[in-house]
């Protein structure tokens, strides 16, 4: 026999309390869970002995027996540790988990020894509320942890972005001016430099965003045939730098319009095609991007990158995706790299619904595949395109001696029901033109590659098709890498004007030719007028506006001497306050255009300053554009200015070309406070000589698109109105982002504004203001075309 002791070691009362606990807490575990009969009359005796005691009311030591057979049944179950498949003693276990023992339940066997049968359970309380502790303690750590990554980050953003935006922006004034070739080339290091640690500490701040899972995707529409190839630009120089050909095949049944996010995909292509360019020394970089599944609403697409570049080892190719891995520690000493871009790459690739994988040889090269999964968006008409029709059956020769880009541009001929035939070289094609004046089918268009290999260079074939008395009337475009200055005036000398860089788009290929054919001036895709890449980037064209009198709220010495600078040269008058409070005391004493406002400011922040401007507002009138300048580029920082009462944002450094496209929109549509440029303009919303050289003075075709553009706009009314009303946020964009398309086309740009503006309120869910911007979008587009029918 045995005896269970209950040691009186303690205070009654607790002791008693304790009692009543473990009832109630027995009493909420439903007989069925209490499968095993011994444990239900051992809590019985357990029951009965703290009656007895409570009838003594003494402070002693109380026991009962129990029977060898409950003595093993309840030691063997409540001892082992494996015992978690018996349902009673997990449910008993839950039962009493919050309880804290103040007393000792011993069990005596008959040697004498004492087996704790509840003190294990005292003892398994007491470790669940240790570790319960602990954890807590834990997650505060942790969450305290990450708080403090997280202000770290933002602070080291800011604190390196600060002078890097202060390099940036001097070396873009730089290129602006008078430059010698050295000169020019130290500048060219120091402008890829600060952008390579630009890109470092994106890199770094993106793998911060997903590891805390911060990282969102931004939805929009946009074309991949249109809008790929434009922004591979910058890495097509990079290729032409090391001599190596860069192609884009774009599969013909690529869907018109995709929704996602482009800047993503953007950072996605960047890293792959940068990488294939950076690991090959010869040869050439292909990018293919083709449709998988398409369905009414989703398409998965399909990319890979290519190169004939150094390869990837096959022990290497399942690592290389891993956080700061790369395929051998030595590519760090030659090539550079933190090993961030592909484990980015990777989730990103995931984030959008798709897979990467990878093919490689050492020594051979590597393809790089992944998909992603794009909403499909309606498709949209084509306005003011001549159709294809009149090239059906043309025949067009292209000059190319890289066999990819031959096929791929002879297959974008053929879609557009071109004839075309192939040439390697300057003599095969001089062969070819001859055939085709002795067939009396001479060719009408040549593309022609100037970076022809053999003994006739592409300068070469053209001087000779110029000489030619039977070629003068065959056109030429010319196609090139390179974007250097004296090539494009070496062409132009021969009358060849139509000069334009790889990577090119589908539709830009065809609006040239179609230009061509319909004896149009040709408007060039880019006019690269300098040996140096970084100087066009500073150069492009922006929203043109009049001098502005601007207020730039910046503490930072060296942000206010760029800032300044930048728009002092643009012909702007710039005031500067160092603070939010002398920039409140400022917009009090003058009107000003637009306020940059620095959100990082001593005495009183960007934040704070912009609320009360706007409170200052309330009471006096008025609306002052106000942008937002933040060096965090954090999540939440758009959030924070919008919400802070802010009109735009711009993280820095500061690119010009962005800024002033900022201040271009926001003074279109807040016109109270704004100095619109041209005369004609600021009376109609329309650049009316813009429009009119477009069309090559071709009035008759100005109104043809004019009253194809009003006859598109009941039904794209009736959806902005459908979407105001039911709030729809997806259908009210839809319809404004379609009317903002064809404004522009029309050079349309106020009304392209307020579409605009109305996109932007729509992503923030604000409605209260829709009404009044729809009316004055109406009231915008019929004031504009009443003026171009009138002129026209």
């Amino acid at each position: 026999m045995h005896k269970i002791i209950i040691k009186g070691q303690v205070d009654f009362y607790e002791i008693m309390t304790y009692h009543k606990l473990l009832e109630k807490q027995i009493g909420k575990i439903s007989r069925q869970h209490l499968e095993n009969e011994e444990i239900q009359e051992l809590l019985a005796k357990v029951s009965n002995s703290y009656a007895a005691f409570e009838r003594d009311k003494k402070i002693s030591d109380h026991a009962f027996t129990v029977s060898e057979k409950e003595y093993q049944e309840v030691t063997q179950r409540l001892q082992m540790q494996n015992a978690v498949h018996h349902q009673s003693v997990i449910k008993l276990k839950e039962a009493i988990r919050s309880l804290t023992p103040v007393g000792s339940f011993q069990l005596e066997n008959s040697d004498n020894n004492l087996i704790s049968i509840i003190s294990l359970l005292q003892d398994q309380i007491f470790k669940t509320k240790e570790l319960e502790t602990e954890l807590t303690q834990a997650k505060e750590v942790a969450e305290k942890a990450v708080k403090t990554r997280s202000e770290f980050l933002a602070n080291m953003s800011h604190e390196i972005r600060t002078p890097l935006n202060g390099i940036i922006g001097m070396t873009d004034i730089a290129f602006e001016t008078e430059l010698t070739v050295e000169q020019q080339r130290y500048l060219t290091v120091i402008k890829s430099s600060s952008d390579a640690l630009l890109s470092l500490i994106n890199d770094i701040l993106d793998f911060s965003k997903m590891d805390s899972g911060k990282l969102e995707l931004v939805a929009t529409s946009f074309s991949l045939r249109d809008e790929i190839p434009k922004y591979l630009q910058a890495l097509a120089l990079k290729a032409f730098e090391k001599n190596l050909e860069f192609i884009i095949r774009l599969d013909q049944d690529m869907p018109d319009l995709v929704i996602g996010d482009l800047l993503r995909l953007q950072q996605i292509l960047t890293n792959l095609i940068g990488n294939a360019i950076k690991f090959t020394e010869k040869g050439e970089v292909v990018l293919r991007i083709e449709p998988r599944t398409v369905d009414n609403k989703i398409a998965t697409i399909y990319f890979s990158v290519s190169d004939t570049g150094i390869g990837i080892p096959q022990n290497k190719q399942t690592t290389i995706f891993e956080d700061f891995m790369q395929a051998d520690n030595s590519m760090t000493r030659k090539y550079g790299g933190t090993g961030l871009g592909l484990a980015i790459t990777k989730r990103l690739v995931e984030m959008m619904g798709g897979s990467i994988w990878i093919e490689s040889k050492e020594g051979k090269g590597s393809i790089f595949h992944f998909t992603v999964q794009l909403n499909l968006h309606p498709p949209k008409e084509k306005y003011c395109v001549a159709s294809i029709e009149k090239l059906e059956g043309m025949p067009v020769l292209i000059v190319e001696d890289n066999q990819t880009a031959s096929v791929y541009i002879r297959h974008m001929l053929k879609h557009f029901r071109m004839q075309p035939a192939c040439a390697t070289s300057g003599e095969e094609a001089l062969r070819e033109l001859m055939k085709g004046l002795e067939r009396q089918k001479p060719y009408p268009l040549i593309l022609l590659d100037i970076s022809l290999s053999g003994e006739m260079d592409g300068f070469e074939l053209a001087q000779a098709i110029r000489k030619n008395a039977k070629l003068q009337a065959t056109k030429v475009i010319v196609i090139s890498m390179s974007q250097k200055p004296e090539d494009r005036k070496r062409f132009a000398s021969l009358g060849m004007t139509e000069f334009f860089s790889k990577p090119f788009s589908q539709s830009d290929l065809l609006d040239t030719i179609l230009n061509i054919v319909n004896n149009r001036k040709h408007l060039l895709l880019k006019d690269h007028s300098d040996l140096n890449p970084f100087k066009n980037a500073v150069q492009e064209i922006v929203p043109q506006t009049t001098a502005l009198d601007i207020l730039l709220a910046e503490d930072n010495l060296v942000n206010q001497e760029v800032t300044s600078c930048m728009l002092i040269k643009r012909g702007h008058r710039v005031t500067i306050a160092p603070n939010g409070e002398e920039a409140i005391k400022s917009v009090s004493r003058k009107i000003f255009d637009v306020v940059l406002m620095d959100v990082q400011m001593p005495i009183l922040n960007g934040y704070e300053a912009t609320q009360k401007i706007r409170q200052m507002e309330a009471s006096t009138g008025g609306h002052l554009p106000i942008i937002g300048l933040t060096a965090n580029a954090m999540d939440g920082d758009r959030e924070k200015c919008l919400n802070a009462g802010m009109d735009g944002y711009i993280s820095k450094p500061v690119h010009i070309k962005k800024l002033l496209e900022i201040i271009a929109g926001i003074n279109k549509t807040d016109s109270c406070q704004s100095v619109i440029p041209d005369i004609i303009y600021e009376k109609t919303g329309v650049n009316y000589e813009l429009l009119l050289e477009k069309f090559e003075g071709n009035k008759d075709q100005v109104l043809k698109c004019l009253e194809l553009f009003v006859n598109e706009l009941p039904a794209l009314y009736k959806a902005v109105e459908s979407g105001i009303w039911k709030e729809n946020t997806n259908e009210l964009k839809d319809a404004c982002h379609d009317i903002r398309g064809m404004a522009l086309a029309m050079e349309m740009h106020s009304a392209a504004s307020i579409t605009l503006k109305m996109e932007e309120l729509a992503d923030k869910n604000y409605f209260e203001e829709m009404d009044n911007l729809f009316n004055s979008l109406k009231n915008e587009i019929t004031n504009t075309t009443d003026y171009v029918r009138s002129n026209v």
